[in-house]
């Protein structure tokens, strides 16, 4: 009960997103496109991560477990280390490793992007977009809101889920568009799937939602069936990574410790401050429970 009231609450966490907030989406780009030549078809594990040893800024490394394989959290965290790096890199800017240090990368708890990103069990997301809002990088979207090279959830009706990198709209008939309609169908991804292709790894996939999906494959145009489409954001969930100056993760992980400890506070009310301090460290500080067994990998194609 505990734990699911904390859920509510984080889930509750307030967007203080713009219009005119500067993203990252053009350098998420240009991973993209290095991905597709160097780093594409390193097979899909389930428990595997990361496709190399990752550097991070001036710091090394977030390990890879078995590489060259990885899986679909791991390939979109993997894709958005290399982001940072490209933007501090190119903005002069180190910044970002600072918000958001190597340890939020290798830890597990309530707080740290990964937890978040994996959905680990304890952390109420809804995937990458989710995590970003959460924890002061960036803003969650409705499928409907995207734009080319943010990032997606997706859920099917066999109950498996998915990561991914969005890149275009597929309109009626299977023409990509960056732009929404009613008529849409379906969206290209990005990101490592395939468990038992050839291609299985980092690679091109073009979604369709339940009912719309063409009964033959065409050739390059590997097809992911059967996705639920839906504004419920725990079904379909979109974001968007902010450039690191408008993060604003201080404010964000203030926001939590403050929901957490009122949670606490009213769960043991009348004890002593020092009592609930020590349980709101030990609520921040556990590391959480990955459950990553509805990222399978497998898509029809």
């Amino acid at each position: 009960m505990r734990l699911l009231i904390i859920l509510l609450i984080l889930n509750a966490i307030p967007g203080v997103a713009s219009a005119q907030t500067p993203t990252l989406n053009s350098i998420v780009k240009e991973v993209v496109d290095d991905f597709r030549q160097h780093r594409s078809h390193g097979g899909y594990d389930l428990h595997k991560a990361f496709t190399r040893d990752l550097k991070y800024g001036n710091d090394c490394c977030i390990k890879a477990t078995d590489p060259p394989a990885t899986m679909c959290v791991a390939g979109v965290a993997e894709i958005v280390v290399e982001t940072l790096n490209r933007y501090a890199a190119s903005a002069n800017d180190q910044s970002p490793f600072q918000k958001l240090p190597l340890t939020s990368w290798t830890r597990g708890n309530l707080t740290s992007i990964r937890a978040n990103i994996f959905m680990y069990d304890g952390t109420g997301s809804r995937g990458t977009g989710h995590a970003f809002e959460k924890l002061g990088l960036g803003k969650e979207k409705s499928f409907s809101e995207l734009k080319p090279y943010d990032f997606v959830n997706l859920n099917r009706t066999s109950g498996s889920g998915h990561a991914v990198v969005f890149i275009s709209f597929l309109d009626a008939n299977s023409n990509e568009t960056s732009n929404y309609s009613a008529n849409v169908i379906g969206f290209h991804y990005f990101s490592a799937q395939g468990k038992g292709k050839p291609d299985a790894g980092f690679a091109d996939r073009f979604a369709y939602f339940d009912g719309k999906c063409p009964d033959q494959p065409v050739a390059g145009r590997p097809r992911d069936c059967g996705v639920i489409r839906s504004s419920n954001r725990a079904l379909l969930d979109g974001g968007e990574l902010w450039s690191p100056t408008a993060w604003t993760t201080t404010q964000a992980i203030s926001r939590i410790t403050t929901r957490v400890r009122g949670v606490l506070e009213s769960r043991f009310a009348g004890q002593p401050r020092g009592f609930i301090d020590t349980k709101l460290n030990v609520e921040l500080e556990k590391e959480l429970t990955p459950n990553l067994e509805q990222f399978n990998g497998e898509t029809t194609d």
